[in-house]
């Protein structure tokens, strides 16, 4: 069940979508080419591996900023940068099972072909003191939302 302080988790769709529809003029900036699709993925999954790429992603997220004013703190694309660094960290996973490594890359490459939008409601908020879970206190996924053609999931802790 969600509470008052999951707003903000629900508003992210329609501020994204907003977003989206608003920066029609930067899908060059806002996009690259699909490695395996060949068809426009967001920047922010971009993994850098050029000087290149690097003002790429800066130029990408300075639209965000710009937009928002500098307001957003953690932009729906802060969640796909997070997966691209897990992704290109695969054979460290692996390390523990090779079905690790495997899973995250596939999981990286679905949520980037398939425009999802994956975010994480600050665990702490509207909880009598800013508390945080219990240790070890696992969260669950659900999804929240969608708009736009873009899903949205976010990580909910169990109340």
């Amino acid at each position: 069940m969600f509470t008052s302080a999951d707003t903000a988790a629900r508003l992210m769709p329609d501020s994204s979508a907003t977003f989206f529809a608003s920066t029609a003029e930067h899908k060059d900036t806002l996009t690259y080419t699909s490695p395996t699709s060949g068809e426009p993925v967001g920047t922010s999954f971009l993994t850098p591996k050029t000087p290149d790429d690097l003002v790429k992603r800066r130029k990408a997220f300075k639209v965000w900023a710009d937009y928002s004013n500098g307001m957003l703190g953690r932009t729906s694309d802060y969640m796909n940068s997070s997966l691209m660094a897990l992704a290109s960290a695969a054979d460290w996973f692996a390390q523990a099972d090779p079905a690790f490594g495997e899973n995250i890359r596939r999981y990286y490459e679905q949520v980037r072909e398939e425009d999802l939008l994956c975010t994480h409601p600050d665990p702490s908020a509207g909880q009598p003191g800013g508390g945080r879970h219990p240790a070890g206190q696992r969260q669950a996924l659900v999804a929240i939302g969608a708009t736009g053609g873009r899903a949205l999931c976010a990580a909910q802790s169990p109340r």
